[in-house]
């Protein structure tokens, strides 16, 4: 699992409660951050914050669905940003991410995971 979050404190968060919950995670901080992992590592999903300083959560998953590796890699884009704008929520759709709004709780978060992941 990748979670990619310019807020330390959330990004952390969201690693205990996962990792908790019996997943293995490894943050970033930035959509520059994120590409190096995402090439060394494989993970099972990844869940991108919109609000990130250093570049767009869209951005990024159109980054993400360009390398042949992660093109099919189960998204969850979380955003506090409510409602977003139809365009957006479509396009994030046609990229086959899960949009969910901040703040998200813990049995939330963990019930979103598992539900994707099993529909992979």
């Amino acid at each position: 699992m990748l979670i990619v979050d310019g807020d330390h404190i959330v990004a952390k968060t969201f690693e205990r409660i996962l990792a908790l919950a019996g997943f293995a995670v490894r943050t970033a901080a930035t959509a520059i951050e994120a590409h190096g992992t995402l090439k060394a590592l494989r993970p099972d999903a990844v869940i991108i914050d919109t609000g990130m300083r250093s570049a767009s959560g869209l951005g990024l998953l159109y980054h993400i669905r360009s390398l042949e590796m992660h093109q099919h890699l189960p998204a969850i884009v979380l955003t506090g940003q409510n409602p977003l704008p139809d365009e957006v929520l479509d396009e994030f759709d046609r990229l086959g991410a899960h949009v969910r709004y901040k703040p998200i709780g813990a049995a939330d978060l963990i019930e979103t995971v598992c539900q994707l992941l099993r529909r992979r």
